[in-house]
């Protein structure tokens, strides 16, 4: 279960197809380079985006990893809820203090 970013419309936790996300580097030379990228054209904000929300989604299952969780165990989080748990070591899963 994990909360899909969407242009508009409530957020909502949903099943998604798991997969593994390659290194952002790496994710970053796809994009660039795998024919996503038009002829002349520079990285676009639109990319960057996809990047971005692809490299949560790639936290997210690390995050379920260390609390030795499985994807159907999460009800989703916010992507900033995310980014704080994992920098300050601490648990998605625990209660707010």
């Amino acid at each position: 279960m994990y909360q899909p970013p969407k242009k508009k419309g409530l957020a909502m936790t949903l099943a998604v197809v798991d997969w593994d996300v390659p290194k952002p580097k790496l994710l970053l030379e796809y994009l660039s380079e795998g024919g996503l990228m038009k002829d002349n054209e520079g990285f676009t904000w639109e990319l960057a985006e996809k990047l971005n929300n692809t490299t949560l989604y790639a936290l997210y299952k690390v995050a379920i990893r260390r609390a030795d969780k499985t994807p159907t165990q999460s009800w989703g989080f916010l992507s900033t809820e995310l980014i704080d748990a994992l920098f300050s070591n601490q648990e998605l899963w625990k209660k707010s203090e």
